[in-house]
Formats: structure tokens, C-alpha cells, sequence
């Protein structure tokens, strides 16, 4: 993985960069591939498995994710991490 420290930040845990999924769009500093590779590991982890009590969070979060990933263009399959 190579990049910019806040690059390498982001595609190991984009919650600690990103407020919100969408706001991975505003940043200047990554290209629309690198918003993409952030976003679908963002939501390859949003789907794993969780507890009962965290489940519908992560659905919303992942249901936000799928709609960022769409504005870039990018369809709404199966999402493999990068």
C-alpha cells in the first residue's frame, strides 16, 4: 500500500479520516480511484459480521457507502477489498 500517510490512514480505517462516507468525495488530495479503493474497503468492513445491538448501524453505514460509491460511478455489487 503505498501513498501519503493520510492516504494509508484512510484505506486501513477511513473512519479515522472521514467523518461519513460522503465526505470521502470532498477530498482534494485523492483521486476518484483512491476515493473508490477507500470507500469499498470502508464498506467490505461495514459488512462483516456484528452484533445484534451494532447490525442496523452498520447496514446504514453500508447502505451510505453504496450510494458514495455510486455517485463516483461505480456499481453496487459484490464488494471485494482493494
Amino acid at each position: 500500500m503505498a501513498g501519503t500517510p493520510r492516504l494509508v490512514t484512510a484505506q486501513l480505517d477511513p473512519a479515522d479520516i472521514f467523518e461519513t462516507p460522503r465526505s470521502v468525495l470532498e477530498a482534494e488530495d485523492f483521486s476518484r480511484e483512491q476515493k473508490i479503493a477507500v470507500l469499498r474497503h470502508w464498506a467490505y468492513h461495514a459488512g462483516q459480521p456484528a452484533n445484534a445491538q451494532d447490525r442496523n448501524a452498520r447496514l446504514a453505514l453500508l447502505e451510505e457507502i453504496l450510494m458514495t460509491l455510486s455517485d463516483l460511478g461505480i456499481g453496487t455489487g459484490f464488494i471485494e477489498p482493494m
